[in-house]
């Protein structure tokens, strides 16, 4: 059984912490709560489910998934696997956690060879770390520059001139962040944005953008599109008239949404 553990009162005023779903704080206390003396666990979604929710019927192991990759986006938890078996480690356990002859893990430490691959783009670096990030030579960092700016102008040139716009500056505002995006991690954020169009009005796409951004958020929160109350009112779908034709959309960026 692990032993008691101190969550910090802090954790309710962390802008990260904010980010997560109702869920997935439960989850993320429920990690450090059975976590070894060395800040770590099991990640199994199945196991987490078991041990954290053991009468709740209604709870599904997708839902702990969908938890766990929160988790991982907008907190300090590295989630790796070894040896085919998922696990979790808590970055800042030491700064969190004094324990009295603390027992060694029996679980594997990460690795970097091992880490599962991060939904977002993030650098890998912990919430709390302030350093610098090591600095690359000139001309690496202007190759990298010219590859990034390639990739930008091929993925955009489906997109409409405000879409294009907005999503400029997400890249800018992640750059300031020190959260720049890789060539693969740039595709997706693209396949990601062009799925949502698909089912969404542009405006709300970019209004949801802006929003994070304004926020100061670290992702786009998607799922602020299906909630109720936020964007959920501007799918696709409901803007068909009886006659099946689509209403025009508005082409100015901040225009009107239903």
């Amino acid at each position: 059984m692990a032993r008691r553990r101190m969550i910090v009162p802090e954790i309710w005023q962390s802008e990260s912490f904010a980010q997560l779903s109702i869920l997935a704080k439960l989850v993320f206390i429920g990690l450090f709560s059975n976590a070894d003396d060395e800040g770590r666990g099991i990640a199994n979604p199945v196991y987490i489910k078991s041990i954290l929710f053991p009468y709740d019927d209604g709870m599904r192991v997708i839902d702990i998934e969908k938890a766990l990759s929160e988790i991982g986006q907008f907190m300090s938890v590295t989630l790796y696997t070894h040896d085919g078996r998922k696990y979790y480690a808590l970055d800042n356990w030491k700064k969190s956690q004094t324990i009295d002859r603390p027992k060694p893990s029996k679980l594997p430490p990460p690795t970097d060879e091992k880490s599962i691959s991060d939904e977002s783009p993030k650098d890998r670096r912990q919430v709390d770390d302030l350093s610098p990030p090591k600095k690359k030579g000139k001309e690496e960092e202007e190759e990298e520059k010219e590859k990034l700016k390639e990739v930008e102008t091929d993925l955009f040139c489906d997109f409409s001139e405000p879409m294009q716009e907005t999503l400029r500056e997400w890249l800018k505002y992640k750059a300031e962040r020190r959260e720049s995006y890789k060539p693969t991690g740039l595709k997706k954020l693209i396949a990601e944005v062009k799925g949502k169009l698909s089912l969404y009005q542009e405006t709300a796409v970019i209004s949801l953008i802006d929003e994070c951004m304004a926020n100061g958020w670290r992702g786009i929160i998607w799922d602020k599109l299906n909630k109720k109350g936020g964007f959920s009112n501007v799918r696709k779908s409901d803007q068909e008239s009886p006659s099946g034709s689509t209403a025009e959309t508005s082409k100015q960026k901040y225009g009107n949404y239903i």
